[in-house]
């Protein structure tokens, strides 16, 4: 039940924070209005996503196949080269790049995660390349409001420190479960 309840309370943390972001005044939103339909939208996508958590596990444990994993930091940095990768490919081919990329991943990651090698510190890789890739867009992109070169450089330097500690700390977390012999392959283990 602690399961149901903290995926309950994510979702409810979603919407807090997205109605809180939304909420910030024009200057955020640069005019636009959220129509009855999109919030709507909103609020079903998190109430699927959480029924969906909700639901009991229809796979078993898989045992896990023999064959070879790169390593996760391997695989990490082939996760954050194809983020970073498709940052310069704009428009309709931007569009089809990105579908591309999705298909080969979903299916490599499909294919590693069924073999014995892959863990937890391979999911922690994969994830954080997102994480990390948005922290040096967020470097990129221009601030919203105006400001002097310290204070953007401050902002920007804190962003990546904050993402790359989560990241550390979370690998760090895998690594010492997997040493310490507590993983257990599970369904989650995919991406």
């Amino acid at each position: 039940m602690a399961a149901a309840a903290r995926a309950v309370g994510i979702g409810v943390l979603y919407v807090l924070g997205s109605l809180m972001i939304f909420a910030d005044g024009e200057d955020g939103r640069k005019g636009f209005l959220l129509s009855p339909a999109q919030a709507g939208l909103a609020v079903l996508v998190v109430v699927v996503l959480v029924a969906t958590a909700l639901l009991p596990r229809w796979r078993g444990v898989h045992r896990g196949r023999a064959g070879r994993v790169p390593h996760p930091l391997v695989f990490g940095s082939l996760a954050l080269a194809v983020h970073l990768g498709l940052w310069f490919v704009a428009g309709w081919p931007g569009v089809g790049a990105r579908v591309l990329a999705v298909v080969a991943v979903v299916a490599v990651v499909g294919v590693w995660s069924r073999r014995s090698g892959w863990t937890q510190r391979h999911v922690v890789a994969g994830w954080s390349a997102g994480l990390l890739a948005a922290a040096a867009g967020a470097g990129l992109s221009p601030a919203y409001q105006p400001m002097s070169a310290a204070m953007a450089v401050a902002s920007d330097v804190t962003v990546g420190v904050v993402a790359l500690m989560l990241v550390v700390t979370a690998y760090r977390l895998a690594r010492d479960n997997e040493t310490a012999g507590a993983e257990q392959p599970a369904p989650s283990n995919r991406w």
